[in-house]
């Protein structure tokens, strides 16, 4: 049922903590692969989001501080066989403060940096935007 679906934060932030850096692509891949064929309570197949919808996700992530990018070369491979190096790719890995956050702060980033409640202002001060 779609209530075992993680929000995305907190699914982003286990496959880091497994995999240490990763691609907002693979991200989604795993998210894709890990929740295909999940049904909605009425019984339809659960939507999982677009690659776009993550890698906006991610870029929030990155903002608020919890992830950080980190550029990785490749291994040099020839981009669709011209004589060019294929680009380097952006990964995304886990910061310190983003191991210590909460379950609240990775399933909310974006309200946090962008319009917190009050109450989160108190408890989540670490995460919100000056």
């Amino acid at each position: 049922m779609a209530e075992d679906i993680p929000k995305i934060g907190l699914f982003i932030r286990e496959f880091l903590r497994q995999h240490g850096e990763a691609s907002p692509a693979e991200i989604h891949r795993g998210y894709k692969i890990t929740y295909r064929g999940l049904k909605t309570t009425k019984g339809n197949i659960y939507k999982l989001g677009t690659y776009q919808s993550h890698a906006v996700y991610i870029a929030g992530l990155v903002i608020a501080g919890l992830v950080e990018r980190v550029e990785d070369s490749g291994d040099g491979a020839r981009f669709r066989g011209e004589d060019s190096v294929a680009p380097e790719r952006t990964l995304v890995r886990l910061t310190s403060k983003g191991e210590r956050a909460s379950d609240y702060v990775w399933s909310h980033p974006l309200r946090l940096w962008y319009r917190p409640y009050e109450w989160e202002r108190d408890v989540h001060s670490e995460y919100i935007r000056r």
